[in-house]
């Protein structure tokens, strides 16, 4: 049996045991990945993009994607910690109408993710710098264009779905789909059809738990800013503000929600470290590995400790390497259609 074979007969077996975890525990899983397997997959995904020179054509195009992602963060932490001053104090620093004033700089967030991924997609094919510089801009004023017209569904699928459940379950099927007409491996096509099928069953199955039947992980879910993903997706077609403590945020379709978050992050760390060939653990050098070995398990300390802390402190990583990845999608899909299009001739 040869290692491709070996690796989609694993990720077949590893889809089915997050599937289960995530239908008996799918805020605990959730949880647990996302603060464990989670920092060890940014840093060990960064290095092994910057090996690959994040699969641009230029040699500093990172430096601009890395801009992006420090602003992002500076701009989605700084709103964060502004939601949750005191009234008194948000009306004393912008006035009364502060609700207004922070909305609209909330809607830059989503604008900085389009310009990251247009500008990916042209790094990626493009080496001309200039277009590059354009193509980012063109992004951005784009964004802008969206925000003028008010569409709640481009905030929802480009500020919230992409860098989270586009990024950990869309891509994650097409990395697989791209290997699998690589390697032609028929196991590789029954992972890319069992993924859809494990995405179908979070929702078609009836949920006998509520949300009482979680207890402590509940609770933390709560106190993270992850539920906003649930709220989004119980309300897609709906403006912000919901009362993010309704109780039907978890009600039977909320839970339904939540398997596939927990299954979607937890496959797809579990994905990426089932494919040692690519990582190349033996290639890493020593002091490489201790320094992601310390920052791995101070990150995890941190989550421990407080969990909310933990979501703060690793966001610019986790936003990065989300940014990071773009190019490499954008590849992929591209090869996606190459290896369509020549079976079809």
């Amino acid at each position: 049996m040869n290692t491709v074979k070996k690796i989609d007969i694993l990720n077949i077996g590893l889809m089915v045991i997050s599937l289960i975890a995530a239908f008996l525990l799918p805020f605990w899983l959730f949880l647990f990945s996302y603060a464990v397997l989670g920092p060890l997959h940014y840093l060990t995904e960064i290095g092994w993009l910057n090996k690959k020179r994040y699969f641009t054509t230029g040699r500093f195009d990172f430096l601009p994607l890395i801009i992006v992602a420090v602003v992002w963060s500076a701009l989605y932490l700084f709103v964060e910690l502004f939601i949750g001053l005191p009234n008194e104090m948000k009306e004393d620093w912008l006035g009364a109408n502060w609700f207004e004033r922070v909305s609209s700089l909330q809607d830059k967030l989503p604008n900085l993710l389009l310009a990251a991924l247009i500008g990916s997609v042209v790094m990626t094919f493009v080496k001309s710098w200039w277009i590059k510089l354009l193509a980012l801009a063109a992004g951005f004023l784009l964004g802008v264009l969206f925000n003028y017209l008010d569409l709640t569904i481009y905030s929802h699928l480009i500020g919230a779905l992409l860098p989270t459940l586009i990024h950990v379950f869309v891509f994650t099927g097409i990395f697989m789909l791209y290997g699998a007409l690589k390697s032609k491996s028929i196991y590789g096509y029954a992972g890319v059809g069992l993924l859809a099928v494990c995405g179908i069953c979070c929702f078609a199955i009836p949920s006998v738990a509520t949300a009482a039947d979680f207890g402590d992980s509940l609770d933390t879910y709560r106190a993270s800013n992850f539920y906003s993903i649930n709220a989004i997706l119980l309300n897609f077609d709906q403006p912000q503000p919901w009362d993010y403590s309704n109780s039907s945020l978890f009600n039977e379709f909320g839970i339904q929600i939540q398997r596939f978050i927990a299954f979607a992050y937890t496959y797809h760390y579990l994905n990426w470290f089932s494919k040692t060939s690519i990582i190349g653990w033996h290639k890493i050098s020593r002091l490489n590995i201790v320094a992601s070995l310390i920052i791995w398990a101070g990150s995890v300390a941190l989550y421990i400790y407080d969990y909310s802390i933990g979501l703060k402190v690793l966001l610019f990583l986790s936003i990065l390497h989300v940014i990071l990845e773009f190019p490499l999608n954008a590849h992929s899909f591209v090869g996606i259609f190459k290896g369509i299009f020549s079976k079809a001739k």
